[in-house]
């Protein structure tokens, strides 16, 4: 995992995709200990400040424009 194509992945979810990764089947992480991985928490904390962060108009009223074309 190097290169510039991973230099923006943070530690956490490299960590994670080389668990997810693993050949053998017992040394592999399972989907409940993916959900308890420190990647998600991070992610949820981003996502609760990013849905803190105002909207603006612009983007508003392009989604009510986008709904709007899209009723049947």
């Amino acid at each position: 995992m190097e290169g510039p194509d991973w230099s923006s992945i943070s530690e956490e979810a490299k960590d994670l995709i080389t668990k997810m990764l693993t050949y053998n089947f017992d040394d592999r992480i399972t989907a409940r200990e993916c959900l308890i991985h420190p990647w998600f928490k991070c992610m949820l904390e981003e996502k609760e400040i990013r849905m803190d962060l105002p909207i603006g108009r612009r983007s508003l009223r392009n989604l009510k424009d986008f709904r709007q074309k899209n009723k049947l």
